[in-house]
């Protein structure tokens, strides 16, 4: 039965994005855009108040403003109502998420002309999986000057809008070195603008002697498969090192072999982010597959770690060049490798202490 509700609910769907592209594309009467004019919409794609598009995307207003560049961000929906709609089981509640982010995009549409450059991280319409790139050629034909933003490999998961758009687009912004490698190809004004966060936000921790050590994580419970992958150099630090606990934040919890472990969540009692980082004495940061998502993905959870000036091991890629092996971070290649260099940290408040220090300064 939730199959078809499903079905007639993405029919509906669909047929009032088609009636919305004809209305503004043949009735909606285009207006030129203003030449000169300082100024920028950026469009994230994550939610207000979740991670991601505040720091790809939002947190760069001060900047910009700065140079007397007109600067507004326009958001297609909140972390709450995205982590409630998005994930529910509940067909309706689903499918009012997927009209409330919509609505929220379709009616920017008549003011795309007042601004110079349109900013879009990833898609027009962020969440729903279209399969083509309509709404961007939409958007271009109401402002050329269009520059497209990626931190991932969309490409796997929705080749033809994320291909086609870069086809046609002014520019292409890429957060890591092998995607643009990989734009470069498909559009030669692609950019390589690293991923950046601001790191005063972060609690900066003090790393002193004490017995009992926090190996920590966070992410979604997708990428929680990347310490599933490792979780059997985990169970063996924690067999070699009765003094380490494993903290992860995800919004989801696993049943794992290991015996000292807790989940923890946004939206739970008393939980502050940066304050639970920073308790952390090591950073886990693994990518155990070499795919194309993992070897195009940017270091978010190690600038993470370093503006906390934690101690982390990393796999090899998807991390800055300015990271460096036993320096900054302890790189990891394989499951031998990850329980050899997190059971050397988890033994080592000195280069606990050498390695913090080097990632917060770097």
């Amino acid at each position: 039965m939730k199959r078809i509700i499903n079905k007639i609910l993405d029919l509906l769907f669909n047929l009032y994005v088609n009636l919305a592209i004809y209305y503004y594309k043949y009735i909606h009467s285009n207006k030129k855009s203003i030449p000169g004019s300082k100024s920028i919409m950026a469009l994230p794609y994550y939610s207000q108040n979740y991670p991601g598009g505040h720091s790809r995307i939002a947190d760069w207003e001060d900047y910009f403003t700065k140079d007397q560049i007109k600067y507004d961000v326009f958001w297609a929906s909140e972390a709450d109502y995205f982590l409630n709609g998005f994930y529910s089981s509940n067909p309706f509640k689903r499918y009012g998420f997927f009209f409330h982010v919509l609505h929220n995009r379709l009616k920017l549409l008549k003011n795309l002309h007042k601004y110079n450059t349109i900013w879009i991280q990833r898609a027009f319409i962020p969440f729903y999986p279209f399969k083509n790139d309509k709404f961007e050629s939409l958007v271009l034909a109401y402002n050329s000057n269009v520059i497209l933003d990626f931190y991932d490999a969309d490409y796997e998961s929705n080749y033809h809008l994320t291909i086609n758009a870069a086809k046609k687009v002014a520019k292409v912004t890429v957060a890591s070195n092998y995607l643009y490698e990989y734009f470069k190809k498909i559009n030669q004004e692609t950019l390589y603008l690293p991923f950046a966060i601001k790191h005063e936000d972060y609690t900066k921790k003090i790393c002193k002697e004490k017995k009992k050590i926090v190996i920590g994580w966070m992410g979604s419970p997708t990428n929680f498969q990347n310490i599933i992958n490792i979780e059997s150099a985990l169970v063996e630090v924690e067999r070699l090192n009765p003094n380490v606990s494993f903290v992860f934040i995800c919004r989801k919890t696993f049943d794992m072999n290991l015996k000292r472990v807790k989940f923890m969540r946004w939206g739970d009692n008393g939980f502050d982010y940066h304050e639970t980082i920073s308790s952390f004495d090591i950073g886990l940061a693994p990518m155990m597959t070499k795919n194309e998502r993992n070897l195009a993905k940017t270091a978010f959870k190690s600038l993470e770690y370093m503006s906390c000036g934690i101690s982390f091991v990393s796999s090899s890629w998807g991390i800055p060049k300015h990271l460096v092996h036993n320096e900054n971070v302890l790189i990891a290649t394989n499951i031998e490798e990850w329980t050899e260099q997190v059971f050397l940290l988890s033994k080592s408040i000195e280069l606990r202490k050498k390695l913090g220090n080097n990632a917060y300064e770097t």
